[in-house]
C-alpha cells in the first residue's frame, strides 16, 4: 500500500474516500468497497484520506475516546483490505480551524487531484464539522468532481441503530467480543512490538509474547483471551492475559501473548505480533501461588486447544479474508 506524503500531489484523478477509520468496521469497509467499484468503473485509482491524530484527540483531548485501531493497525487493516494508497493527514489546530472549502480546495482537489468522492450520508468536515454532504455535493459540482454517498449501515442486532465506531468501543469496553466482532467483520484484535518481559514465562513453563501496545489503544476488561496470534509470516493458535499480573504484583498493564505449539526456540524480539481477542476466557485474579497459575495456565491451553479442535476459535480475518490482496 502506497503512502502519500503530507505535501506530495497525487499523479493522478483517483476516487478518494475520507474519515478517521477506527477500527475499520463494517460501515467503514462499505465506503472502502464503493470507492474500489467505482474506482474500476471509471478506470482509475482511489485514496483512502485519514488523520492522524484523530481530530477527536486535537478537538477533545484528554476526554478524547481511546481507538480501536491506532495508526499502525489501522493502516494495516487498510491494507489487508486492499487499499492501493493512503493519505494521512497531520490533524492540527489549525487544520482543525481550516474552513471546509480550503481542505477541498487544497487537499482533496489540489493534492490528490480528485475525479470522485465517495462518503457517508453523515459525514462533516471543516472547522465546527459544518460541511455536510450537501455542501460537499456543492463543491464537487462546481469542481467538476463527481460525489457519492453510501447508504448508513445498521449495528447488528440494534433494531435500527446505525453502527459507528463509539458502539464497538463500548462493546470492547463492556467485554461483548460478539458483538464487536460482528459490528468490525472480524474478531477485536490487538497489535505491538514483541519487547522482552520479566522472563517469568519460560521459568514456569509457559514462555509468553509481550507485547508493547500503543497507549492510545482500547483494550478489553483484564483477563485471559483465546485467539490467533500472527506475524507477517505465521500464524498460531493462542492464549492471551491483559492485565496487572496480580499474582507477581505487576503494575503495569500488559498483554503476554502465549502460542501453540510454537517452536522451542523461537524469538519474536522486535516482530510485530497481532493476538485475535476473539474469546473471553476467564477474569484474571491472583493465585496464591505461582503453581497455581501454571495449573490455571494449563486449563486454559487445553481449552483453547480444545475450541481450536472444534472449529471454535473464529477466523481472524473475517471478511478481510474474502478481501485479501
Amino acid at each position: 500500500m502506497r503512502q502519500i506524503g503530507p505535501d506530495e500531489e497525487f499523479p493522478g484523478t483517483p476516487v478518494v474516500t475520507m474519515g478517521t477509520f477506527d477500527g475499520v468496521h463494517r460501515g467503514h469497509q462499505g465506503l472502502l468497497g464503493r470507492a474500489q467499484e467505482l474506482a474500476a468503473t471509471l478506470a482509475t485509482d482511489w485514496v483512502v484520506v485519514t488523520f492522524d491524530p484523530p481530530p477527536s484527540v486535537v478537538l477533545r483531548g484528554e476526554a478524547a475516546p481511546l481507538q480501536l485501531t491506532p495508526l499502525e493497525e489501522k493502516l494495516w487493516w487498510l491494507e489487508r483490505w486492499g487499499v492501493p494508497a493512503v493519505a494521512v493527514i497531520p490533524f492540527t489546530p489549525e487544520l482543525a480551524a481550516w474552513p471546509g472549502e480550503r481542505f477541498l480546495d487544497e487537499v482533496v482537489a489540489g493534492r490528490l487531484h480528485a475525479r470522485a468522492v465517495v462518503e457517508g450520508p453523515n459525514f462533516s468536515y471543516g472547522a465546527g464539522g459544518r460541511g455536510n454532504m450537501d455542501s460537499l455535493t456543492a463543491w464537487g459540482a462546481a469542481w467538476g468532481v463527481q460525489v457519492e454517498s453510501v447508504g448508513p449501515v445498521g449495528a447488528p442486532g440494534s433494531r435500527g441503530a446505525l453502527l459507528s465506531s463509539s458502539r464497538i468501543r463500548r462493546a470492547v469496553g463492556e467485554q461483548d467480543l460478539a458483538a464487536a466482532a460482528a459490528s468490525l467483520g472480524r474478531p477485536y484484535a490487538a497489535a505491538g512490538q514483541v519487547v522482552p518481559g520479566d522472563g517469568r514465562g519460560r521459568t514456569i513453563g509457559v514462555p509468553t509474547a509481550n507485547l508493547a501496545l500503543p497507549p492510545e489503544k482500547l483494550m478489553p476488561p483484564a483477563g485471559v483471551y483465546a485467539g490467533w496470534a500472527w506475524t507477517a509470516e505465521c500464524r498460531w493458535a493462542a492464549v492471551a492475559n491483559f492485565g496487572w499480573r496480580p499474582t507477581f504484583g505487576g503494575q503495569v498493564p500488559r498483554l503476554e501473548v502465549h502460542l501453540l505449539d510454537a517452536a522451542p526456540d523461537l524469538s519474536l524480539y522486535g516482530m510485530r505480533l497481532t493476538m485475535s481477542l476473539a474469546v473471553a476466557v476467564r477474569p484474571e485474579r491472583r493465585f496464591d501461588s505461582a503453581e497455581a497459575l501454571v495449573a490455571q495456565i494449563r486449563d486454559d491451553i487445553a481449552l483453547v486447544r480444545a475450541l481450536r479442535a472444534e472449529d471454535q476459535l473464529p477466523d481472524p480475518d473475517g471478511v478481510f479474508g474474502q478481501r485479501a490482496p
